[in-house]
């Protein structure tokens, strides 16, 4: 999805950058503000921003696109070019990050043994070994009661 909105974005760069000059579309994109300043702090991204943050993800000079998209075919080939090493590298990141991501779960859940100290059943979690102790308790205390009492002592009989 990230690489679809990228090539859309760059495609629409280029169509714009062909247009001539004067155009509505092409003055916002070049705009300034005459007076006034942008927000403190973190402002929202322009366009403009935005189109050059995409264009250093694939790989391609911010200062010399306007030149390479005179060209339509050399632009869509660098830009085809570029889609394709964003996504082999933002592939192999998503990997590297998901087996990062696992090998920490796996780290985490060594140091702590999960075992209930009552039947010795292995847990795979802290709380799942709570939920399984107070289980074993409730079961544990019913069995010490002598069973005489269980039916003399209930209010409620089976019909």
């Amino acid at each position: 999805m990230y690489i679809l909105l990228k090539q859309r974005r760059l495609r629409w760069l280029g169509h714009v950058m062909r247009m001539a000059d004067g155009k509505i579309l092409k003055d916002l994109l070049y705009g300034e503000l005459v007076q006034g300043k942008r927000p403190r702090g973190r402002p929202q991204l322009r366009y403009k921003d935005i189109c050059k943050r995409d264009l250093r993800a694939l790989g391609m000079d911010i200062n010399s696109w306007e030149t390479l998209t005179a060209d339509h075919s050399a632009w869509k080939l660098k830009m085809q070019h570029g889609l394709l090493q964003f996504e082999e590298t933002f592939v192999w990141q998503a990997e590297a990050k998901r087996q990062s991501w696992n090998q920490r779960n796996l780290r985490a859940g060594q140091g702590r043994d999960c075992i209930c100290p009552q039947r010795g059943n292995l847990c795979h979690s802290q709380i799942g070994l709570s939920s399984h102790t107070r289980c074993c308790f409730r079961t544990s205390f019913q069995s010490t009661i002598p069973s005489s009492l269980e039916t003399e002592g209930c209010l409620y009989q089976a019909l």
